[in-house]
């Protein structure tokens, strides 16, 4: 063991040390904070540190016990962080498994992408009463997780949130009297030439105004894609959280054609 001595944590009143991002240093050590990413676990490639609470001793004052210090309401430990023959004091929030779970949904908010749209016909050749095929290529469609996590005394504890797509939802944005909004399960079929011009999916609208009265001469259709959400975590707990949304703004040209009739 290396001789430690405690060192004391100043933090300004009111101060949440459990948002700093890992490794921060303050006054009497480093805040690890809650860190996103894959935990490291034993003999894991790459996990070139190990952790364990400190148990600071010096030549005069003896062997001084665990250390905590309670700020802002949330309790911290004073960890040593061992990485190859460094050492460092680092305090870590004592966080229950579902407090992990809302940083990791955090970071999976952060993640999710603006949707990609495709549609049939393009958005720029819309046609009055024909249907407009829209849908989220298959390959944006895909579930997005994040991992949050501290040491612990027995290792590490941490807590993964999940976000899976599930249906969409569209404004077709042409006003009163106009399409009706729709929401579809999955990404939406998408369109081939096998359709042809006057077949429907559920995810298809027709219009039934121009766009060319528009302010902008373009409707203005949103699309959002709606998110189902989950964590658990390293004890075998948890459970669905709130639903996140992501959308998308997309100006649709709509035409209308008049037939020529001669006698």
């Amino acid at each position: 063991m290396v001789s430690l001595i405690a060192l004391a944590l100043v933090v300004a009143p009111g101060a949440h040390l459990v948002q700093a991002a890992s490794g921060d240093t303050v006054p009497g050590g480093i805040v690890a904070g809650v860190t996103v990413g894959q935990p490291p676990g034993p003999g894991a490639a790459g996990s070139a540190c190990t952790w364990r609470r400190a148990d600071p001793h010096d030549a005069h004052l003896g062997r001084g016990g665990e250390v905590s210090r309670l700020i802002a309401d949330r309790r911290y430990w004073l960890y040593e962080r061992w990485c190859a023959d460094d050492i460092d004091l680092v305090w870590v929030p004592e966080l229950a498994p579902g407090t992990l779970a809302e940083h990791a949904a955090d970071e999976v908010r952060r993640l999710i992408p603006e949707p990609q749209v495709a549609t049939a016909p393009p958005a720029d050749a819309g046609v009055v009463q024909a249907p407009m095929w829209f849908w989220v290529p298959e390959a944006s469609w895909q579930a997005i997780e994040a991992t949050a996590w501290v040491p612990v005394d027995d290792g590490v504890l941490w807590a993964t949130a999940r976000a899976v797509p599930t249906s969409l939802w569209l404004d077709p944005g042409d006003g009163p009297g106009g399409a009706t909004p729709v929401t579809c399960a999955g990404p939406g079929p998408r369109w081939t030439h096998a359709h042809g011009d006057v077949a429907l999916s559920p995810c298809s609208v027709t219009y039934r105004h121009s766009s060319e009265s528009a302010p902008s001469g373009t409707h203005r259709a949103v699309l959002r894609v709606v998110w189902s959400t989950s964590w658990t975590a390293s004890t075998g707990e948890g459970g669905p959280l709130e639903p996140l949304y992501s959308q998308v703004t997309l100006p649709v040209a709509v035409n209308e054609i008049h037939a020529l009739v001669s006698h």
